[in-house]
This record gives C-alpha cells, structure tokens and sequence, in this order.
C-alpha cells in the first residue's frame, strides 16, 4: 500500500505557490525534505493529489486561524435586535424598519422587541398589534418563530423566507457579447463600403456617358 502511494504520481506547488509540475510522489517528498519541509497535500483536481512543499506546524496553524476566523464572522452574521416602543413616534419607526431590511440584506436574522411601560402592560394585545404593524412594513416574506411573551415585553425572531437580494447593476457586456458587436459592426462596415463603392460605379460610369454624349 505504502509502495503504491510513493509511486503514484501527484501535482507539487512551492510553499510561494509556484508550480513544479507533475511528479511521483517519493520524488516530491524527498524534494520537500532536501528542502528542510513537508510535502502536504492541500486540494484534490480529479483523481490527482494537488501537495505543497511548505512548513506542516505553520500551514495547521494558519488554517486554525482561517477556521477561527470563519466561525467569527459566522457569528457577526447572526442575531441583531430591534426594540420599538408603544409610543414611538412614525418617524422612528420607520427608521428601524429600514435597519431591519439592512439587516436581512446582510444575511442577519432580527429579533423585533415590543417594550411595554407602566400601564402599556395591562393591554398585550397593542403590543401584538404593534408588532404585527411592523411586520406589514418590512415588505417581504417573513418567517416567524420563537415568540415571546412577558409583562414587559412582546418579541419574535424573523428571517426572509427566501434571501432579500440588492438591486443589481447593470451587468458588464461578455466577451462573448463583445466579440458579437464587434463581428456586426465590422459587417455593417463592410456593407456600407460595398454600397458606397457600387454608388461611386454607377456616377463615374454615368459621368464618361454624359461626357460621350457631349463629344458627339
């Protein structure tokens, strides 16, 4: 077994990424080691090993930091919370319903807060009308879940059901539409020089005619 992967051939990278082409694998590991590195395999292409001459301790280092980094910005990417009161005024909550739809389009989920004060908590049923207010204002498919109900407050978690995406810009033309164009214009060209060409052929043939006629 150990023999069949020493003489199984692999595609080797330098630690700078530069390629070293196509290789047995026994010649790639004794390459690493005169070297003074580790021959690491790092991706696959089909059926063929892609291995990278490189620092082992280094490279399982910084991949802890890539895997570190990953679950950081997975977190970021979590739960936001907006509160609104009973008695904001229209203004506000407007302005926090457009942070909700900010928010949605960064890929976040929202907990919505319905705070209560004093008396506002004897009568829950304004803060459901409240929230479901809110909900008619975010202007896309929500989902629902993990509503919460105490004296002083109403809350419920909301996502998209599908992914809000931004206004796209006009997309740039493909080369293969570039190419297109350009094909066109170079026979539209073509035509108006045949046509201009034909034009002038008829008016010197008719001008020696007119000449003829008048030397006669």
């Amino acid at each position: 077994m150990m023999h069949e992967r020493l003489s199984i051939e692999v595609i080797v990278l330098e630690s700078d990424g530069g390629m070293l082409g196509k290789m047995h694998y026994k010649h790639a590991q004794d390459l690493a080691k005169e070297k003074g590195f580790d021959l690491v395999q790092v991706s696959k292409q089909g059926t063929i090993s892609v291995c990278k001459i490189l620092d082992r301790g280094k490279w399982l280092y910084e991949q802890k930091k890539k895997a570190k980094a990953k679950r950081h910005q997975s977190h970021l990417h979590s739960l936001k919370e907006i509160k609104f009161g009973m008695r904001i005024d229209e203004h506000d909550e407007t302005t926090k319903v457009n942070h909700i739809k900010k928010f949605f389009l960064k890929g976040h989920d929202v907990r919505i807060v319905i705070e209560m004060r004093g008396r506002e908590r004897a009568h829950p049923e304004l803060a459901q009308t409240k929230l479901d207010g809110i909900l008619r204002q975010i202007e896309c498919d929500v989902k629902s879940s993990s509503q919460r109900k105490n004296s002083k407050n109403l809350s419920v978690i909301v996502k998209p059901v599908k992914p809000v995406k931004k206004k796209r810009e006009k997309k740039h033309a493909s080369v293969k539409e570039i190419v297109s164009e350009e094909k066109n214009n170079s026979n539209r060209q073509r035509e108006e020089r045949q046509t201009s060409s034909v034009a002038s052929g008829d008016g010197r043939r008719e001008h020696r005619t007119r000449n003829s006629l008048s030397s006669k």
